[in-house]
């Protein structure tokens, strides 16, 4: 699956885990964090916390964090 959305600039190593990642989603204060429109192939949905998705990209074995309101299957 390849994904067009506006992607913080702030991941996580995938070895951590999806627990992990959602910690990091609830945690961060997302307002603080810059991010910019990517288009991202090979990458999974994994789950929204409080308004952020999480994503998992199997290319870079990293979770990906990004707003829940824009977003673009392709």
């Amino acid at each position: 699956m390849k994904i067009t959305e506006e992607f913080f600039e702030a991941t996580i190593p995938g070895f951590q885990g999806i627990e992990k990642a959602i910690d990091y989603a609830n945690q961060l204060d997302w307002t603080q964090v810059d991010y910019n429109e990517q288009t991202i192939a090979n990458i999974q949905y994994e789950d929204t916390v409080n308004g952020i998705d999480i994503y998992y990209c199997f290319g870079t074995d990293e979770y990906l964090f990004a707003s829940d309101t824009t977003w673009i299957y392709q």
